[in-house]
């Protein structure tokens, strides 16, 4: 075995450069799969129907290649280094995954080369409120909205985000100053647990401040989604308008945690939805009530009954539990249960934890039943 590959087989300097290396050839392979190959699987899913956990499959595997395919890059390209007696060749080896790493960061620091339209949706102002929900605006956007007479832009971008974020939080400011409209910043993270003083303060603004205002993320998805629900429900006279749209469970064919059952025109039986799923088909205002079919009597079930009291009080979807019982039916209430179902407001989503369970099982039974004799 020659030096070198000892060397590179001991040398804690060598070892370092390959994982810089990785780190490097995954950022660019894993920005050239998110704008292509990734996009390309999601809207050919769409087009398709096909379930989220279906999707979530492809992705997965697609991103396992790509950990694989980038790792097997860098350590060829970190033995070439060390092969070399060529400085000219080790500084080629090393400036180009560099330089095409900074460069997928470049792109992702400028959204708009992401984003397929940069219209502004016209509304109506009712009782001096009015939302526009879109996505990062860059500053000739800015001062179309300045000229358009808008109050404010409400940015819900995170400095927690990184690293896209906390530069075009920076960059936003400055256009913002420039341009001589408010900023107002509510930082929302990506994920639900902890948005709760931000959900509280888009509340206070829509109930207490009249004005026009354009809410932004970074892409515009699940965060604007989750904000224009939370100002529909606390000022209904507000006149909302949205560039972007809704995830809907009629794309969908199952979640992560089992199929989605059609019941009847609006009314959907799913599994327990994950947090990705709350966000995206539930808490974006899809539905107007809400069942949990879950044991409160046991101790797992109760976690997830107080959880999702704890979302829909904060987003004032009515929300009821029935539990299902199955070594004691009571046949007569669960029928006077479903009777009242039927009878609410809809879209309706019904769930148990997971749709095929004996739950699932006797409450479908029933209800197509009760449907049947109606």
């Amino acid at each position: 075995m020659s030096l070198r590959k000892k060397d590179f087989s001991l040398s804690f300097k060598s070892i370092l450069l390959l994982l810089l290396f990785w780190l490097m050839n995954g950022y660019v392979l894993g920005t050239a799969l998110l704008i292509g190959p990734v996009r390309w699987i999601a809207d050919y899913s769409k087009m398709h129907s096909w379930s989220q956990s279906a999707e979530d499959i492809i992705v997965k595997i697609v991103m396992v290649m790509l950990v694989i395919l980038s790792f097997i890059v860098s350590l060829f390209m970190t033995r070439s280094f060390f092969r070399s007696d060529s400085i000219f060749k080790r500084i080629i080896l090393f400036l180009f995954p560099l330089i095409l790493s900074v460069g997928a960061v470049w792109l992702w620091m400028n959204p708009s080369l992401m984003q397929k339209d940069n219209n502004i949706s016209e509304t109506i102002a009712k009782n001096g409120s009015e939302f526009v929900f879109g996505s990062f605006p860059e500053e000739a956007k800015i001062r179309l909205l300045k000229e358009k007479n808008f109050t404010a832009i409400i940015s819900l971008m995170h400095e927690a985000v990184v690293p896209f974020e906390p530069k075009l939080i920076k960059e936003e400011k400055e256009s913002c100053k420039n341009v001589g409209i408010e900023l107002i910043n509510i930082p929302m993270l990506p994920w639900i647990s902890e948005n709760e003083e931000a959900l509280n303060r888009l509340k206070d603004l829509a109930l207490n401040k009249p004005g026009k205002y354009y809410v932004h993320c970074y892409l515009g998805k699940d965060r604007v989604n989750i904000a224009k629900r939370v100002i529909e429900t606390s000022n209904q006279t507000a006149a909302i308008n949205s560039e972007l749209k809704t995830r809907s469970i009629e794309d969908l064919e199952e979640f992560e945690r089992g199929a989605i059952i059609k019941l009847e025109k609006d009314v959907y039986f799913t599994p327990f939805p994950t947090d990705d799923e709350f966000m995206g088909y539930i808490l974006n205002g899809s539905f107007k009530n809400v069942i949990s079919l879950l044991d409160s009597q046991n101790a797992e079930d109760l976690i997830l009954i107080e959880k999702e009291k704890k979302f829909f009080e904060t987003f004032k979807i009515p929300f009821e539990n029935y539990p299902i019982h199955t070594k004691n039916i009571n046949k007569k209430e669960l029928k006077a249960e479903i009777e009242k179902i039927i009878k609410m407001a809809r879209p309706i989503l019904i769930h148990s934890f997971k749709t095929n369970s004996p739950q699932s099982e006797i409450f479908i039974s029933a209800y197509n039943s009760s449907r049947a004799q109606n």
